[in-house]
């Protein structure tokens, strides 16, 4: 790897290097490209998970194939009924309502995020927000990370959307491009040099010498 990215790799806590991962893996799966991570009060990973909501069926027992199939969602389901104010969610994208939502319900002390999303992001609102069961359990949200990581959460989900045709007029996910194009430029044109590249082999380690030049 060349040394600056394998520095900065090295460099980030292990639950952002899993978060960006499993991201990462979603490549081949065919899903948006988004992975969470749940550190305890020790910095040790405790579950995980990675957006599920395509490449797969809708099975009867799970969230896998719907729309719910957030990767933070997945990675808060592995805990057991409890409060977790010690734990912290770290995740590659800016969590949107449903993951945010999801996180005050289980009673998470801390949300950190990668990469923002200035189309579906909602760690600006939480501070808004307010009910008696926030004010018992209201968590820090932390984010974005700065630098070539925080651009690399946000890219691998707009050169998704770029995939399925988010550049075009009527393509899916149009509106997320959007949103970047007027919001964070310079993610959109990483996800745009990242689309030049073949990368979808292989892993995260592996491509983030060739990555790191786009970000």
């Amino acid at each position: 790897m060349d040394q600056a990215a394998l520095a900065a790799w090295t460099e980030l806590d292990p639950p952002w290097r899993r978060c960006l991962e499993l991201a990462w893996e979603a490549y081949g799966a065919g899903t948006i490209l988004v992975g969470a991570v749940i550190g305890d009060s020790d910095n040790r990973i405790v579950a995980e998970g990675r957006n599920q909501v395509y490449g797969a069926q809708p099975a009867a027992d799970s969230l896998m194939g719907t729309v719910l199939a957030h990767a933070e969602v997945n990675a808060l389901t592995h805990l057991p009924r409890g409060h977790y104010p010690e734990h912290t969610l770290y995740s590659s994208l800016e969590p949107c309502l449903l993951c945010i939502g999801a996180a005050a319900m289980v009673t998470i002390g801390t949300v950190k995020f990668a990469g923002t999303d200035p189309y579906g992001g909602a760690a600006h609102l939480i501070g808004h927000a307010s009910n008696e069961h926030l004010d018992r359990f209201r968590f820090a949200i932390e984010g974005p990370l700065d630098g070539p990581f925080g651009i690399l959460g946000a890219a691998l989900v707009v050169a998704h959307y770029l995939s399925r045709g988010g550049g075009t007029e009527r393509g899916s996910g149009r509106y997320v491009v959007q949103a970047y194009r007027k919001e964070a430029p310079e993610v959109l044109d990483a996800a745009e040099r990242m689309m030049e590249l073949d990368l979808a082999n292989g892993s995260l380690s592996e491509a983030l010498p060739t990555l790191w030049d786009v970000l």
